[in-house]
């Protein structure tokens, strides 16, 4: 039972060390999910449980990474409209004070032909 043991013990750790060292994860997610692994992994006489409760953690670990992922990507799209927002809004800030100096130009020229 115990090489049995070790061999599952094994290839559940290695997939799940692949999965979150991979990853941007926080240490301290790291630590509780190797705790949790270990601690389920120890009782040999759950081991039917252990299994299941381990592909199920391996999933959800899976599914939680995938959404940090998808945060990451949707704060960079954020940044990526704030810097075009601002962009924008200083090229209109631009265009108006332009539009605001030429009709000022003009009136002045406008004003020199009445006199003429």
């Amino acid at each position: 039972m115990g090489g049995f043991f070790t061999l599952v013990t094994q290839s559940l750790e290695a997939p799940i060390k692949e999965c979150i060292t991979t990853s941007g994860v926080d240490p301290a997610v790291k630590e509780i999910v190797f705790h949790v692994s270990r601690t389920m992994l120890e009782e040999p006489s759950r081991l039917g449980s252990k299994v299941l409760l381990e592909k199920e953690n391996l999933s959800l670990t899976k599914k939680v990474l995938d959404l940090k992922s998808e945060l990451c990507k949707a704060i960079e799209e954020k940044s990526k409209f704030e810097a075009q927002t601002k962009t924008l809004s200083t090229n209109i800030t631009s265009l108006y004070k332009t539009a605001i100096a030429e009709i000022k130009r003009k009136d002045r020229t406008i004003n020199e032909l009445w006199k003429k």
